[in-house]
């Protein structure tokens, strides 16, 4: 879908909050190996964020699920594979599974995702006029 600026800049800020609720998720639940910045993030991390808001406001009916296993296929065709630790040298994460085997708070954290773009759907479809 052909997007313009201002829809592409609230994209990628709808993806800088829900990096940062995520972490905050996180935090909570004491699960704090992995945080950084939005800035410190590599660029596929951050690349991902956006193409998973995209495609969320693309699909309103998207399940946490559904996010999930797109998420999932795309860090497979970038060459990623299942590993217990995220190491983005060696391409492994340990969420490379699926959804169903997933911790409650990483099934949260995608879900989270959605609702979060979903609470700025009106503002993105009005910068659609």
């Amino acid at each position: 879908m052909k997007r313009n600026f201002r829809q592409m800049m609230l994209i990628i800020n709808i993806a800088k909050e829900c990096h940062s609720a995520n972490d905050d998720l996180m935090i909570v639940n004491n699960e704090v190996p992995n945080l950084t910045d939005w800035h410190q993030m590599d660029d596929h991390t951050r690349s991902m964020n956006i193409k998973s808001v995209s495609k969320i406001i693309d699909n309103k009916y998207i399940t946490a699920k559904d996010l999930h296993n797109e998420w999932m296929d795309n860090k497979i065709a970038d060459g990623w594979k299942y590993g217990t630790v995220k190491n983005p040298e060696l391409k492994t994460h340990p969420l490379i599974i699926e959804f169903e085997k997933m911790s409650d708070i990483n099934k949260l954290k995608d879900q989270n995702f959605i609702d979060i773009v979903n609470k700025h759907r009106n503002e993105y479809e009005e910068l659609s006029k």
